[in-house]
């Protein structure tokens, strides 16, 4: 997106003879915005660390979901985070009590 002020310049810039090569310059400059943000794979997942765990150990839904908001909390949701990771367990543990009956 241009901003306001580019496009001030180029306004400014289209009223001289060399206008279209200014268009091209300030349309052509590299963004200064932040690189967008990877929805798949967000920096606070840590790359596939965490999934890898997961896998690795086997952990399986409820168990992978609490190693992956323990892990990720300080990065993230932080106390959200921990709660999530409790319910989490909590569910798993009540599921065991009842296989284990």
């Amino acid at each position: 997106m241009v901003s306001r002020a580019a496009c001030e310049e180029i306004e400014a810039m289209s009223r001289s003879a060399s206008g279209l090569e200014a268009h091209k310059r300030i349309i052509n400059r590299p963004s200064a915005e932040p690189p967008a943000i990877d929805p798949i794979n967000p920096a606070h997942y840590r790359g596939d660390t965490v999934m890898r765990i997961i896998e690795d150990f086997d952990l399986g839904f409820c168990l992978g979901n609490v190693v992956k908001y323990i892990l990720r909390h300080a990065a993230k949701a932080g106390l959200e985070d921990l709660k999530k990771a409790r319910w989490y367990l909590d569910r798993e543990i009540t599921r065991r009590e009842a296989v284990a009956k």
